[in-house]
């Protein structure tokens, strides 16, 4: 839930941190590997970003209009 709150926020970064720190966990607690649709999710991002997200200019673009 917390992954897919991040990328519902547009926070990429954030949910691909919080995947690694739970892999490193699961890893060293339980010698496991996550389910593998976790990782889906964030494959899946930018073909999944909401609509307001993917329009928003870039700073590129917006210093470009200045």
């Amino acid at each position: 839930m917390l992954l897919e709150a991040h990328l519902a926020e547009g926070n990429w970064v954030e949910g691909r941190r919080g995947l690694d720190t739970y892999r490193r966990l699961l890893a060293r607690e339980l010698d496991m590997e996550p389910d593998p649709r976790l990782a889906e999710l964030l494959d899946a991002y930018p073909r999944a970003r909401p609509a307001a997200i993917a329009d928003r200019p870039r700073a590129s673009s917006i210093n470009a209009m200045s």
